[in-house]
This record gives structure tokens, sequence and C-alpha cells, in this order.
């Protein structure tokens, strides 16, 4: 049987890609496998394997990852499989995932305080304001924030609006999504700045030096757009009484968690900060 991983190209998430062929490495792994994907996969579907078993030794391999990863884990090789012709029961898959302890992440979100939320802006610079704001009034995604054009923001309408395209969502669909009087402002400021601030950072950058018309501009800054610098998918802060805090709607860049640094906060990963 002759394996391929074409299918893969059909999805439009580069993120569920990675996370589709991230686990079918692990499930290759679990097996004994030790070459790349691509050649593990062709070995294993030349063998005669009992598909339900090795499933069965993959979940047990899996047992004390958050119940999330185990999910995108098992729907990888369920993709896999079915896609190189291998079709299990549909009882067999409903079993094998009612047997995973809980369904829900394991981190529990919060809804920031306006207190928080004030705290966390007075440590932002221009950029990391206007970021922040515009995600937290707007409730779009960081990988849409990212990919925002200067044509997509309409600052003159009341109130402001962003038109974010069908190619920057994770369905494909288009939509329409306003933000806050104080996002505007903030967003305006950014603007004003923002032609500047790229130009030094291209000038800067070893990747490229072409500077396109864009709000944030991505971290290789060959095509910037709205918002500089790689986003993390979720942030976590603990507070003195160490209670976890993390909510999806509000995420940071790289450079607004570091701006915590060295002002009563620790950055112990591109995730989680910690308050001294």
């Amino acid at each position: 049987m002759e394996m391929s991983l074409k299918w893969l190209e059909t999805y439009s998430s580069p993120s569920t890609v990675r996370a589709y062929k991230w686990g079918l490495e692990q499930f290759f792994k679990a097996l004994g496998f030790k070459d790349s994907l691509e050649e593990n996969a062709r070995a294993y579907l030349s063998q005669k394997r009992n598909y339900e078993e090795d499933l069965k030794a993959y979940f047990v391999n899996l047992k004390g990852k958050p119940p999330k990863s185990v999910d995108i884990c098992l729907t990888a090789v369920k993709m896999f499989l079915m896609e190189n012709g291998v079709e299990l029961p549909a009882i067999f898959w409903r079993r094998l995932k009612g047997r995973r302890k809980g369904s829900r992440a394991l981190m529990l979100d919060k809804v920031p305080s306006n207190a928080e939320l004030r705290r966390i802006l007075s440590h932002m610079d221009v950029k990391g304001k206007s970021l922040f704001l515009v995600l937290a009034s707007s409730g779009m995604r960081i990988g849409e924030a990212l990919k925002l054009q200067v044509d997509d923001v309409d600052l003159t309408s009341e109130p402001a609006r962003i038109n974010i395209r069908g190619e920057y969502t994770k369905t494909g669909n288009p939509r329409v999504a306003f933000i806050s009087f104080e996002a505007k402002e903030a967003l305006e400021e950014w603007l004003k700045i923002m032609e500047d601030e790229l130009k030094v950072a291209v000038k800067r950058s070893r990747y490229g030096k072409r500077l396109k018309t864009a709000v944030y501009g991505p971290s290789n800054l060959t095509q910037p757009t709205l918002f500089g610098e790689t986003p993390s998918p979720k942030a976590a802060l603990t507070n003195a009484s160490s209670t976890i805090m993390a909510w999806e709607g509000l995420r940071f860049t790289r450079t607004c968690l570091e701006s915590f640094s060295g002002q009563g906060w620790q950055l112990l990963s591109p995730l989680t900060l910690l308050r001294l």
C-alpha cells in the first residue's frame, strides 16, 4: 500500500497540520519506528498490522497527557488510516475515546477584572496596548489579528470596524468585527508611528528588506502586518496567591510578555508569567 500525506494539504490551518503531524510522530514513536514521518508511515502501512491493538497501545502511551492532546493524537491517526484505505469500526473509536479521563483542557479560563487589565496595559508600549485592546474588544483570534492589513481597518465608521478576510480565519469564512473607542484610539496611535517602527525593524532584520502596507508585522518582517512579533497561543499569569488566570480572548505577543520582566513579574516561558 502506498502511503500518502497529501491529505494534510487539504487543511488550511498550519496549526492543524502541525498538530496532526505531531500526533502521527508520537504514534510511530510509541510503536518503535525511528525514521522520518513519511518513512515511518510507509513502513507501517507496508506491514501486516493489527491496527486496533496498535491504537490501544498508543492510547496507553498517551496516559497522563491532557485530554485535548489525546483527542488530537487519536484523530491524527484516524485520519491517516482512513485516507490510506483503513477504516476501523465507529464503535471502536467511541470505546477508545470513552476511556480517556476528562474531555476539557487542563487549564481553566478566567475572565480578568478591569483592574487586572489596567495593570497589564500600564506595562505595554504603543503597539502592545493596541494589540491587547483590539483583541479584547473584537474577540478575534490572535492569528487573525496578525494578518490584518491597513485596508482591513475602518476607523471612520462608528463604531470602528475591522474586516476579517476569509483567508485569515480558521473556518475560511470572512466576517466583520467591531472594536471599542479605547481600542480605536490605541490603534490610531500605533498607526501614527507604525511605518517608522517597521522600517527600523526591517533594517535590523536578516530575513528581508521589503516593507508592505500592513498593520502589524510578523516576526520575519518580510510582509509586515498590523502587529509585530510571533504571538503565544495562550498567556497565564500567577499572582501572589498562586491563583492561575488564563483566558482565550486575550493572547499576548512575546514583546508584550517580556515587557513584564523587571516590573514585578518573571517570564518563565512564552506562555507563563510569575509574580515576584
